[in-house]
């Protein structure tokens, strides 16, 4: 039976990967009929990604070479990596939130605090691809088991984790497509303007703009929580959830509850 599971998880994991993998190639190196890196540098630039000529290289390559690491396995094992990639998360989104413009449109696109902005932009888009990194992940490897906890517990921490996966994602989301309802291209460091690829709607914009405001605000309030109950855990309680946490840790399925 589990080696079937096994072969079964090897020959999905080599259609998906190579056929990522495909896709790129076709971008790159115009096989399998595709446009080559002009011609999809090209679309790019139709789209409002610009400049299209670097952009396609960052896209091409990224999707030609992950898809081949997911074929060959070299993703895995990928738990300390999801621990990692949270702090990094963690990190990244404490510096957004810290360089911030802040402030009406006329100050936030004012050329005077464009470091600042870009800045912000930049490590906003950078949290938004890790999480999504992070949860495609999840969705194909063996979750971790859970440390012994108490049922409400365990269920308190799931539903605080979905709030933090939709906070992770609504955040960004919201400053991206607000700015383009604004009329305002997104401007990352090394990769210059994208967009907009919205038909401007102004005061939509604006709306999202003071939403992201507060979904940043919101954000750190349950980060904080969240660390908050980790620690008392740790200290109070005295279990393995903070342990659970640190890269390299895994919670043995043999331990003992602590909680009955």
């Amino acid at each position: 039976m589990v080696s079937s599971i096994a072969a079964g998880l090897l020959f999905l994991r080599l259609v998906f990967g190579l056929t990522v993998a495909a896709h790129g190639a076709q971008k790159l190196f115009a096989w399998f009929g595709g446009p080559g890196l002009e011609g999809f540098g090209g679309f790019l630039e139709q789209l409002g990604i610009v400049p299209g000529s670097r952009w396609s290289w960052v896209a091409a390559l990224g999707e030609f070479a992950g898809g081949l690491l997911v074929a060959l396995g070299l993703l895995s094992p990928i738990g300390n990596f999801l621990v990692i990639g949270s702090m990094l998360t963690a990190i990244l989104v404490v510096a957004a939130y810290f360089m911030g413009p802040g402030g009406s449109e006329q100050h936030v696109y004012s050329s005077a605090i464009d470091f600042t902005r870009q800045t912000h932009e930049t490590l906003g888009v950078t949290v938004f691809a890790l999480v999504l990194v992070r949860f495609l992940w999840r969705l194909m490897d063996i979750t971790p088991e859970d440390p012994p906890m108490k049922p409400w517990m365990r269920y308190s921490a799931k539903f605080v984790h979905v709030v933090l996966y939709g906070l992770l994602i609504a955040t960004p989301v919201s400053a991206i497509v607000g700015a383009w309802l604004e009329g305002h291209p997104l401007t990352l460091w090394g990769l210059g303007n994208i967009g907009p690829m919205l038909s401007p709607v102004h005061d939509l914009g604006l709306s999202l703009a003071d939403l992201h405001a507060t979904l940043g605000n919101i954000i750190l309030w349950v980060a904080g929580f969240h660390a908050v109950a980790a620690l008392f855990h740790h200290f109070f309680l005295r279990d393995s959830v903070l342990l659970s946490m640190l890269p390299g840790r895994r919670t043995s399925s043999s331990g003992a509850e602590l909680h009955k």
